[in-house]
């Protein structure tokens, strides 16, 4: 059996357990998948090639690491936030929040299409369910949208009409995150 033929059997089966793990079907994490996988094939097809075995793990460990990164974007990218207003469940595009900021146990969120819309959820939450390319931290009561920043002047920034600080234990981030050279 070809070489190539190998490859094309094993990245279908591989497939079909990436598949399984990505529903639910398969409880072990995607790496554990792709070497049983390629374990069971090595029995079936590859009779002790061993070179081709560990070919095979080196690609699907790089397949799987990649599978992740599109997962993380996928996830966050598509979905909406949704925050809940009084007895209302807003639902808010991403790509629509202009800035959060915060007040104690309160975060205030403007954006480009309403009236800001006040919730209950932390800023620190904000951080972790908001697209981290398109959002960053620069100060312990704001987190701004990458894409709607006007300008940045003197350790503060302009969004729509509004200035908002810059701290200095945020602003180096926000740099690496603009990716400017200083």
């Amino acid at each position: 059996m070809s070489k190539k033929l190998v490859a094309c059997i094993a990245i279908l089966f591989l497939s079909i357990l990436i598949y399984w793990h990505y529903f639910g079907y398969v409880d072990k994490s995607d790496v554990e998948c792709f070497k049983e996988g390629i374990i069971m094939l090595n029995y079936v097809v590859l009779n002790g090639d061993t070179p081709m075995v560990h070919a095979l793990m080196e690609y699907f460990e790089q397949v799987n690491r990649e599978l992740a990164n599109v997962r993380q974007w996928v996830r966050k990218e598509e979905f909406p936030v949704f925050i809940k207003e009084g007895s209302k469940i807003i639902r808010l595009a991403q790509e629509d929040i202009l800035y959060l900021e915060g007040f104690g146990d309160y975060v205030r969120i403007y954006t480009t299409q309403r009236k800001p819309v006040l919730s209950q959820i932390s800023l620190k939450r904000f951080e972790e369910i908001l697209d981290n390319r398109y959002f960053c931290r620069i100060h312990r009561s704001y987190i701004v949208s990458i894409r709607h920043i006007n300008y940045i002047e003197h350790k503060r920034m302009q969004i729509a009409d509004k200035l908002i600080p810059i701290s200095n234990s945020y602003f180096p981030e926000l740099l690496q995150h603009l990716s400017v050279q200083e």
